[in-house]
């Protein structure tokens, strides 16, 4: 078997493909979760062309496929089958048209046929009822068929536990960010690569400025090479590395974003939900659970973050300010009814039934419905954005809405 071309170690990468094709041997579907351009696609196309690999972890070569889901932009079923039986039949080198069932039949496929499913997110966030109900039923109805489906983002991991296709939820494993000594291998390829030495302090703490995501530590290494940065806030200082952690921030839900900036503040995460993410942060690597701690380019982006969303809000009198400015005549009577009590419960996750106890406190039931008060808070959103207030009223996924903000002492 040939080693690593890629600078990762050995292991790192045996561990990765292990994760991924153990189900496979019993012929069951695999979901992996990733952070945002941590998708290990690379390491998709590698495996499927090392064979003594892939027998080495389940004893057999499978056949192998890759497909983009992102690329599938009509809820067309129909599409996605065409495509799998054309890669098929061409990999097959059969010339007769045959349907998928029966080209899954062929001796040549005895040993299984596995597809990657790349971006599989897309066709969770868009619905797209047809495809998923095409993949499921592919899943159940053909043995020898594994679809390995990978999720680019942190926040579809709810989504794929609440789909109602259940071979995306039957095997879920992380791909988390590297491990040091892997970030310590990375940077010396490249040193090589590029012909340049990288600051001995800066090299000492590359890990700490980027964690163990290979997007961010490459730009940083780019951002040295050219600049010939000499301590690590010229580094942090890179307008391009910052630009990325946005990215990956802005990859994450609501809640999830509130559990990072708490972990800023070093404020206790007790919520139940929270602490479900807080955990995901800590398998994935984002968060070190020994040091609560984020790696530093991630902990300016969102101390830099916070800092632009902060707004005063205060309530006296029955009249609500913003920065000391009064605001009543912008909202209509509902709208400042939910505002008062998103005001009042800052910070915490508020259920659209009680939003509607704020405006109808008798007979809640009979009044409201999920629809209205997601209009009314759109409303509410769109006002407070007019206002300034941007990116203070978020959405926690399936649970309602919570209000952050600095609340004025009265």
């Amino acid at each position: 078997m040939n080693k690593s071309k890629f600078p990762l170690r050995e292991k790192t990468i045996e561990q990765m493909h292990y994760s991924w094709l153990l189900p496979v041997k019993t012929g069951e579907s695999v979901s992996v979760v990733c952070i945002y351009k941590n998708t290990g696609s690379h390491e998709v196309y590698r495996l499927s062309s090392e064979p003594e690999r892939v027998k080495m972890i389940i004893g057999k070569v499978p056949r192998f496929m890759v497909i983009d889901l992102s690329l599938f932009l009509a809820n067309e079923a129909d599409e996605i089958e065409e495509l799998i039986k054309n890669l098929l039949k061409n990999d097959l080198k059969i010339k007769k048209q045959a349907g998928l069932g029966e080209m899954l039949k062929d001796k040549r496929c005895s040993n299984g046929v596995v597809v990657f499913l790349l971006r599989a997110e897309k066709i969770i966030s868009n619905k797209s009822s047809h495809i998923l109900a095409f993949l499921n039923e592919a899943d159940i109805k053909y043995n020898n068929l594994s679809l390995i489906s990978f999720f680019s983002s942190g926040e579809n991991l709810s989504l794929i536990k609440a789909v109602d296709y259940p071979f995306f939820a039957r095997n879920i494993v992380y791909l988390p960010l590297y491990e040091e000594k892997d970030i310590d291998k990375f940077v010396k390829y490249y040193e090589n690569k590029w012909n340049f030495k990288l600051n001995k302090e800066i090299k000492k703490n590359i890990y700490q400025i980027c964690g163990g995501h290979l997007w961010l530590v490459k730009q940083s290494l780019r951002f040295c090479h050219k600049k010939n940065c000499r301590e690590i806030k010229d580094v942090l200082a890179d307008k391009d590395l910052l630009f990325r952690a946005k990215l990956i921030y802005e990859s994450f839900s609501d809640v999830q974003k509130k559990v990072l900036e708490k972990i800023i503040r070093k404020e206790n995460i007790t919520d139940k939900e929270e602490r479900e993410d807080y955990d995901f942060f800590v398998k994935m690597r984002m968060v070190w659970e020994g040091r609560k701690r984020l790696s530093l380019i991630f902990e300016k982006h969102i101390k830099e973050n916070v800092k632009k969303k902060a707004a005063n809000f205060k309530i006296s009198h029955g009249k609500i300010s913003f920065n000391g400015v009064i605001i009543n005549d912008f909202f209509s009577k509902k709208e400042k009814k939910v505002l008062n009590g998103f005001i009042t419960k800052k910070g915490m996750i508020i259920s659209r039934e009680e939003l509607a106890s704020f405006i109808w406190p008798v007979d809640t039931d009979s009044h409201y419905s999920e629809w209205a008060i997601d209009q009314l808070v759109c409303r509410i959103r769109k006002k407070l954005n007019k206002l300034g207030a941007v990116d203070i009223l978020m959405t926690a996924r399936n649970k309602g809405y919570i209000f952050i903000f600095q609340k004025d002492n009265d």
